[in-house]
């Protein structure tokens, strides 16, 4: 333990102590599992292997049961279990049944989180005393240093999805230009885009967070609304002439659930840019995240877009993966070569698409020549348009 810093990790490592065995402690400690809060609880195999212990917390972060073997990552598994952590901003990490571990894989995981601002808790559920150097603390303790998953709805009510559409879509219209120069590149737009590409990244920022069909209808209400409050006309199609489910829902319940399966950072990131933005391989080769992390948004030929929160954690992993040249590499190529990154898009959004069972997308066509880009939604997005009010 000389050798990672047993000081720095006694801050970091304790024992919880549960010597009863406690039913109501385990089910308090698994109720605690809650990664939009950054924390994780892992129930591992007994007496298993350094590698099914990092599959085990893997599952835990929502990876599929078979993810390494099916994408051939077995030897890389410590390295994308310390990349996913950081991605998903786990903050507390809980290990049930700890005293049915071996201790070199507790020192092992612990040596892995030197460094991190993760804290673990490695419960023994034993009446012999724990194994030092660790700290150990009551159960009860644990449990109030835990905040518990806060109770609140599965997902937004109507009014409150309208209300922050209707501002969203108010700062969109004071800024409104159709002339183009809100494009992301400051080049003549009818040179790399099909017309409309303005207004479909505007209705993708504007309804990218919609999990339901019902939240994207109302959503392209509350953007009307928002428009003309500021003397701005949104002309929308009716539903009966044009179909609005090419907007979405883009990232559901079930897609986000099966995007967060995979575990390349660079076949997950490259799958949500491609299903936020619907553009093709040499277009996505254009993306440059500014400073060390990955933003919110997305700026191409075509506009910014938005990424919405519940899967900007594939952004993270494939910030924190950059420096790597091993079976997953870095997402993009040195400055000049944007061709190896448009071949590197097209394939892992295949791939990525492949893993989710979802349908061919935009982003995973051939590289073949040079095209515009089309819009966001192209379907839906070419029959409307912004206007002043008469």
């Amino acid at each position: 333990m000389a050798t990672i810093g047993a000081q720095t990790l006694e801050a970091r490592v304790r024992w919880v102590l549960d010597p009863d065995d406690d039913a109501a402690v385990v089910r308090g400690l698994q109720q605690r599992h809650n990664l939009d809060h950054g924390q994780l609880v892992c129930h591992p195999r007994p007496q298993g292997s350094w590698l099914s212990l990092v599959e085990d917390l893997l599952r835990a972060l929502g990876k599929h049961p078979d993810a390494l073997r099916r994408e051939h990552l077995a030897r890389d598994a410590a390295r994308l279990l310390a990349v996913w952590l950081r991605a998903e901003q786990v903050r507390h990490l809980v290990i049930l049944r700890a005293h049915r571990l071996a201790p070199p894989l507790l020192d092992r995981l612990a040596a892995l989180l030197e460094g991190a601002d993760v804290t673990l808790w490695l419960v023994w559920h034993h009446h012999t005393p724990p194994p030092a150097p660790y700290p150990p603390i009551p159960a009860a303790d644990a449990l109030a240093a835990l905040p518990a998953r806060p109770a609140r709805p599965a997902q937004s009510s109507d009014a409150e999805v309208y209300r922050r559409v209707f501002q969203a879509a108010r700062g969109e219209a004071r800024q409104w230009r159709p002339d183009g120069r809100r494009l992301g590149w400051q080049v003549p737009y009818w040179l790399h885009a099909w017309p409309g590409c303005d207004i479909g990244a505007l209705l993708q920022r504007l309804t990218i967070d919609a999990a339901t069909p019902a939240e994207v209808a109302t959503s392209l209400e509350a953007a009307r609304d928002g428009f003309a409050v500021e003397d701005r006309l949104l002309e929308l199609p009716e539903p009966a002439k044009v179909d609005p489910a090419p907007l979405g829902p883009r990232f559901s319940a079930t897609v986000t659930a099966r995007i967060r399966e995979i575990a390349c950072p660079v076949t997950s990131a490259s799958l949500v840019l491609a299903l936020a933005t619907d553009a093709e391989a040499p277009f996505l080769a254009h993306y440059r995240p500014t400073g060390e992390a990955f933003p919110a948004e997305a700026t191409l030929l075509a506009g910014t877009y938005r990424i919405p929160a519940r899967v900007q954690s594939a952004l993270r992993a494939t910030a924190g993966n950059r420096d790597h040249s091993g079976p997953c590499p870095h997402l993009l190529a040195p400055p000049g070569r944007d061709w190896q990154t448009a071949q590197c898009f097209a394939h892992a959004v295949t791939r990525g698409a492949r893993l989710c069972g979802l349908t061919a997308l935009p982003g995973a066509r051939p590289l073949y020549g040079v095209n515009p880009a089309s819009p966001f939604a192209a379907s839906y997005t070419t029959s409307c348009s912004v206007a002043d009010h008469p």
